[in-house]
Parts: C-alpha cells; sequence; structure tokens
C-alpha cells in the first residue's frame, strides 16, 4: 500500500514540476516577445459579444496606445459601458437622448473632455436642464451594429430620442462581408430590392471560443500568443488579408457596386427608422462628413465626394424616410466655412480621426441644429 502511495506522490510531484516548468516557459516567452517584438493586441476595454462581435465594458479605464506614435487616449467608461464620465440619471425627470455611432462617436484619438460628444453635450445639457445626451458610440460599428446597440440599452434605459452620427464610411461597413465584422447579411433582388437579416458574429467555433475560452482574454492581453498565431498562419499558408483604404475600394467601384453600396445603406436606415417610429422615438441622423467633401468648397472636387452626395441626396429625396419626427442633418458646408486657414488636413491625425481641433469643429457645426432637435423633442412630449 505504501509503495502504491508513494508512486502517486512521485507522479503529484511529476505533473507539478511540469505545470512549474511550462508556465515559467510561458512567462519567459511572454517577457522576451514584449521586449524584442511586441504585438498589437485587442483594446481591452472591448469585450467579445455574439451578437455585436465586441461591447464596451463597463466600470473600466484604459489607456490606449495602440495608435503610436501619433496619438494616444484614455478611455474611461460608466456602470453600462458607455465612454461618460457620467452615470445614466435613473430620475423620470431627465429625458435619455442617445447618441450612437462609430470610433468618431466614441471619441477616438482624444481624452473625453477633448471629443466633439462631450464638448457638445456640455452645451446641450446647460441649455436644457432636463436633458441627459449618454454616448454609446463604439469603435467599428455600421448602422447594423448601431440598430442592434440600440435595442441593446433600451432595454435598460428609459430612452426620449437617438440621435446616430453616421459616417461617411459607414456606407462600406455596412456592405462588408467579413464573417468576423458583418452582424447584418443583405440580399439584393433583381429589381434592386434589399433584404437585410441580423445574423451572428463570427463563425460558430470562433464564436464559442471568444465567449467561452481564455481565446478572448489573450487576444487582448498576450503578445506572446498573438505572435503564435501570425506563426501558425504563416506554416499553414493563411495569411491575414491586406489592409486596404476604404477610400481606395470606394472610389474604385463601377455604377453597379455604388447603386448596391447605396441601397443596402438606405435599407439599413429605413430598418433604423421604422423601429424607431413603432416606439415613438424621435431621430436625428448627422452626418460625419469625409475630408474631401469639404474640400470641394475650395475648389478641389474629387469622385469621393460625389459619391457621398448622391448619397445624401437619396436621403433627402426618400419621402419614406425623413418626417416631422425623423430629421437629418449635413454639416459639411458649415464645417468648410469654419476651417480658418482652409487646411482641412489640420483637423485629422494620420489615421483620419478628428484630432482635438477636428472634434472641435465639428461640435461648433452641430450644436445649434442638434439643439433645434431637443427643442422639438421636448416641446412634442408636453
Amino acid at each position: 500500500m505504501s509503495r502504491v502511495k508513494n508512486n502517486w506522490q512521485i507522479k503529484l510531484i511529476s505533473i507539478s514540476l511540469s505545470i512549474v516548468g511550462i508556465s515559467s516557459a510561458l512567462i519567459f516567452s511572454e517577457f522576451i516577445v514584449r521586449k524584442v517584438r511586441p504585438q498589437k493586441l485587442i483594446r481591452a476595454y472591448v469585450k467579445y459579444d455574439a451578437e455585436l462581435g465586441d461591447i464596451i465594458r463597463p466600470n473600466f479605464k484604459y489607456l490606449d496606445v495602440h495608435a503610436m506614435p501619433d496619438y494616444s487616449f484614455h478611455v474611461r467608461t460608466n456602470s453600462v459601458g458607455m465612454r461618460m464620465v457620467e452615470e445614466v440619471d435613473t430620475s423620470d425627470y431627465k429625458k435619455k437622448i442617445i447618441v450612437l455611432g462609430d470610433s468618431f462617436t466614441l471619441g477616438w484619438g482624444v481624452d473625453i473632455e477633448d471629443s466633439f460628444f462631450n464638448i457638445m453635450r456640455s452645451r446641450i445639457e446647460n441649455i436644457f436642464n432636463q436633458v441627459q445626451l449618454l454616448n454609446a458610440g463604439h469603435g467599428g460599428n455600421s448602422t447594423g451594429h448601431v440598430l442592434k446597440n440600440l435595442k441593446r440599452h433600451s432595454k435598460v434605459i428609459l430612452i426620449s430620442g437617438m440621435i446616430y452620427f453616421m459616417n461617411n464610411n459607414d456606407l462600406l461597413d455596412n456592405i462588408y462581408t467579413n464573417i468576423n465584422y458583418r452582424v447584418v447579411t443583405y440580399r439584393e433582388f433583381e429589381d434592386g430590392s434589399i433584404k437585410l437579416e441580423d445574423v451572428p458574429a463570427f463563425s460558430p467555433i470562433k464564436r464559442f471560443l471568444l465567449t467561452n475560452t481564455p481565446y478572448g482574454w489573450l487576444n487582448q492581453h498576450s503578445h506572446f500568443f498573438i505572435l503564435t498565431k501570425k506563426m501558425v498562419k504563416l506554416v499553414i499558408g493563411k495569411h491575414d488579408p491586406v489592409s486596404i483604404k476604404r477610400d481606395d475600394v470606394m472610389s474604385a467601384f463601377d455604377r453597379n457596386q455604388l447603386q448596391t453600396m447605396y441601397a443596402v445603406s438606405w435599407a439599413h436606415l429605413r430598418r433604423l427608422i421604422n423601429y424607431c417610429k413603432d416606439r415613438d422615438l424621435p431621430l436625428l441622423i448627422v452626418w460625419i462628413p469625409h475630408m474631401s467633401e469639404m474640400l470641394k468648397y475650395y475648389g478641389r472636387e474629387t469622385r469621393l465626394s460625389s459619391i457621398f452626395n448622391s448619397f445624401k441626396e437619396g436621403i433627402i429625396s426618400d419621402q419614406n424616410m425623413l418626417s416631422e419626427e425623423v430629421k437629418f442633418f449635413d454639416p459639411t458646408d458649415r464645417m468648410a466655412l469654419l476651417i480658418p486657414d482652409k487646411q482641412v488636413a489640420s483637423l485629422y491625425y494620420n489615421d483620419g480621426h478628428y484630432n482635438k481641433k477636428g472634434n472641435r469643429l465639428y461640435a461648433n457645426a452641430v450644436t445649434e441644429n442638434i439643439s433645434e432637435f431637443i427643442k422639438h423633442l421636448l416641446a412634442s412630449n408636453q
């Protein structure tokens, strides 16, 4: 009996030593990779989600250094995962107006106080003390993500109105079919009509790994893990897709491709509008212009600006979209006039996001119209 017991003790010691050895090797490897060849990690302030790909973690503080050396910025979220210092006011007195959009709305690249949302929020809430603006913007969100996010927040927050900051790149994002990104699929029929269908994010296997195993955590914290994945892909001949600029892709579209892109985004907007109408939620869609749209005011017309203008004209001319409770505002001309030195590029970081100057100028361009929207919303609720 003692011999059996000793054998088990030896095996247990052997297993323990193996675990310690493997753990030490992994820790050492992680240290070396961080020092010698640091990798691009997934931001730790996002949490993988089966329906949206990822959502923002609640009650989180994070220094985003992803875009170094151009810039870094602090991310701080409240208890419902919004990039705000303030908590959601639960009193009946406050009318909660949710603001949705992509990384521009989130305030990518600047600290909270310098984001256009916060500049606009401070002005609006000083005028209307019975209103609270809620920043539910999230990087990479398409129009499909926006509607799903609206539905999710509506389950826990009594929302009185919505503002969607529609970025120019949402048009391309809405037709992006990569399974790791899209949360809505579309089908185009011969008559030009579009059918949208909500789908989960990721493949079933990857969805399970990201939401039920340490795989997602390792993506956000382990440089050695990211490097190992790259090496495995290299061995099996699977490469990450080459990053192509959205501007180049859109500029190369032929007429049929453009019409599909327009039709899909218009279908997304109609679906969002119908959802808000069914729930008596006033909706304001505010355009975030591309740099080329402002350059045309200084005699530098490009194909991209024509592409965006055609899309916006389609919104304005569609009588089924806009109404007394659904508004669309394009601040492009106002922004162009507000640039004192006519140097449009001075508003942006190298990656295309607004810098502090761009955020401030955009806030100046949109605050008046948003104030009018809120004034009408409050009047209609009396």
